[in-house]
């Protein structure tokens, strides 16, 4: 067997054993929040892989809470094509999953050896992740983050759904909190990248991209920057190249580009249509064709705290497997934005001085590190005296300002659209560095592109409705959502206020603040110790906590019947009416022989009456003692003797106390 360490507050464990019954074997693979290992149970004897969550996130509650939130989605699910969890558990501040071990590969390390699929065998693949889906979706738990890192495939060629890491359950939160996002960014629906309403259809994004790359080996969409790739799920349709596709059927084709729209209601409503356009497809049977059309999505900016993101795409690489998470307060969903203050001249004087100081300690270091020697002027281009003045480009339509900078050198990168009543549709209303300002040659002005005066609607009164149809209320005005929870007497997910108030008139996309019950605060108790107690005593000092699942184990040096280990164990903290797993002792008892009855047949002496007595010699025990005459016996006695089957037995006979004859008796 092999051993893996674990390194846990500096300190490694070799050969851990986990909550006294899964010895850790090898490190099989890595994410971002947890590492995986196989291991062996040793009460079950059989393999199975075990998710840790990393030391680092073992004392941030929420990633805690993520993690909890993985097994409690996925051990709701039971369905061929998703992996299975068996056991979570917490020891000595190590957080774990216990899950089915798949032996083979995930759908990444598939592409990466293999490079694009056949399409009939890409189909195959994705259509049972569909079928997993619909099982999750069933039980109204979205996955969130669909991507081939995620799906295993066996040797025989089953697919297997994992990693419900960042799922929830429709009726706890189906929204990725304003600010923020979590998720693969390649496989983002701009709906998650945006931070909105997320549903099954989010999942049918995910999976068509997913789809895409099998059939090409590529992805759709790269960039710079998390943030780059996320932006492009937004702005961009996807793309389906001559030559990537080439040797990719139509039917095909319109699978992928219907599972990828980016305005959600052109997609397919839910996995059941897709698996049946998928099962046409497997037939030749052509599915229904949809015509893709253009789409006036809106265009979003991004906001890291206070400050707007540089959306920059010159550079593309390949971020297998990142995570973005924005968030611009913990506290508060949406940032509260303060007045600038004014700044006296005295601050203003003072402020210069200081740059003026900064540049000079920066030109000094450059000398020093470029050994002493003078650098071309272009590497300092702020200090450069071959200026460009900034020319005013608003009003001015995209194509016409990017004619107009390339003659001076310049770039042009637009950032967003924003609603603007000054300038025509289509056309520049912002512009960033200002018209004037001095720049270097090459530089990029960002701008921003009028568009279309927002319309207005009515917000409609959601307070006392269920979150999950507030959302849906919501998204059918147009209108998005950010939401914050807290501990009340109310039931879990009541909305208990909302902020504009119903009845304001705000445009449409505007974000609505939703204040949601958590329910009643959970209390934390400190767990008995129930170990080496009987169940019935065990059950008797539980506390204000329930006896759970019951598995057993034989332990010799124990006695039967009395708990070998808990889960959670004692003297850690647990939610009050919380469950407590136990391991029972459970002694095998040795097979008795059976007990059976044979007779013994004695020869007596012609006496008028003797005293008769026969004798276990085994045990010493009398089994006969009786007078009797043996006139009336015709002179032959008949004992019934009882014993175990199989054994034999010697049987002394006395009579009138004196010492007559041995017998054997088989049983």
């Amino acid at each position: 067997m092999l051993s893996y360490n674990i390194v846990k507050d500096g300190e490694t464990v070799n050969n851990k054993v986990l909550g006294n019954r899964y010895q850790l074997m090898e490190k099989i693979g890595e994410g971002g929040m947890a590492n995986v290992y196989t291991a062996r149970c040793q009460i079950l004897n059989r393999i199975v892989a075990v998710k840790i969550l990393k030391d680092e996130f073992s004392t941030d509650e929420e990633f805690v809470n993520k993690f909890k939130n993985e097994a409690q989605a996925a051990a709701s699910l039971n369905h061929p094509n998703i992996i299975n969890v068996y056991d979570v558990g917490q020891d000595n501040g190590i957080s774990y999953i216990v899950m089915e071990y798949v032996d083979g590969i995930n759908l990444k390390e598939l592409i990466k050896k293999e490079g694009a699929l056949e399409e009939q065998r890409a189909i195959n693949i994705v259509k049972q992740i569909a079928l997993a889906l619909s099982e999750a979706h069933s039980k109204k738990i979205i996955h969130r983050d669909i991507k081939p890192h995620n799906i295993m495939i066996t040797k025989d060629n089953m697919v297997k759904v994992g990693d419900f890491g960042i799922a929830k359950a429709v009726n706890s939160s189906t929204i990725t909190s304003v600010g923020a996002v979590m998720g693969s960014v390649h496989y983002f629906s701009p709906e998650q990248a945006r931070g909105g309403y997320m549903d099954e259809r989010s999942d049918i994004y995910s999976l068509g991209i997913v789809l895409y790359e099998l059939l090409t080996g590529k992805l759709p969409f790269s960039g710079e920057t998390p943030v780059n790739v996320a932006l492009k799920h937004i702005h961009s349709k996807v793309e389906l190249g001559e030559e990537d596709f080439a040797n990719v059927s139509q039917d095909a084709q319109n699978l992928i580009l219907k599972m990828t729209q980016r305005n959600v209601d052109r997609r397919y409503k839910n996995v059941e249509q897709l698996v049946a356009d998928i099962s046409s497809l497997e037939q030749k049977k052509p599915i229904n064709n949809f015509i893709e059309r253009e789409e006036d999505f809106e265009t979003k900016r991004i906001l890291f705290g206070h400050q707007e993101l540089d959306f920059s795409d010159d550079y593309e690489e390949d971020y297998d497997d990142e995570e973005i998470d924005m968030k611009p307060n913990k506290k508060s969903k949406i940032a509260d934005r303060k007045p600038k203050r004014k700044h006296s001249k005295t601050t203003s004087i003072f402020a210069i001085i200081a740059a003026l100081v900064a540049s000079l300690v920066f030109l000094a270091t450059v000398f020093i590190f470029s050994g002493g020697e003078l650098l071309p002027s272009n590497v300092f281009g702020i200090f450069s005296s071959n200026k460009i003045d900034t020319p005013s480009l608003l009003g001015k339509t995209l194509e016409e300002a990017e004619e107009e900078a390339t003659k001076l050198g310049l770039k042009v990168e637009m950032i967003s659209e924003e609603p603007n009543s000054k300038y025509a549709e289509g056309t520049i209303s912002k512009q960033e560095p200002t018209e004037g300002v001095k720049v270097n040659e090459g530089e990029t002005i960002k701008v921003v592109i009028s568009k279309a005066l927002a319309e207005t609607v009515s917000v409609p009164s959601v307070e006392g409705m269920k979150l999950t149809e507030a959302l849906e209320l919501l998204e059918s005005k147009n209108l998005q959502e950010a939401v914050e929870y807290e501990f009340t007497d109310q039931e879990e997910d009541i909305i208990l206020s909302q902020s504009p108030a119903a009845g304001e008139s705000v445009e449409e996309r505007s974000i609505i603040k939703l204040k949601v019950s958590r329910g009643p605060e959970e209390i934390l108790e400190m767990v008995p110790s129930l170990v080496g107690k009987s169940l019935e005593d065990a059950k008797a000092n539980i506390g204000n906590f329930k006896v759970g699942e019951l598995s057993y184990n034989e332990d010799k040096s124990k006695k039967d019947g009395v708990v070998l280990s808990q889960i959670p164990k004692a003297d850690t903290e647990a939610k009050k009416g919380s469950e407590i797993n136990l391991v029972i002792n459970r002694l095998e008892k040795e097979e008795q022989p059976q007990t059976i009855k044979t007779s013994m047949a004695i020869m007596l002496p012609e006496k008028e009456t003797v005293a008769l007595q026969i004798k276990d010699l085994s045990t010493g025990a009398v089994v006969y003692n009786q007078t009797i005459r043996p006139a009336d016996l015709n002179g032959i006695l008949i004992v019934d003797i009882i014993g175990k089957n199989g054994e034999t037995k010697d049987y002394e006979i006395y009579i009138d106390g004196q010492y007559y004859t041995t017998q054997q008796v088989a049983f």
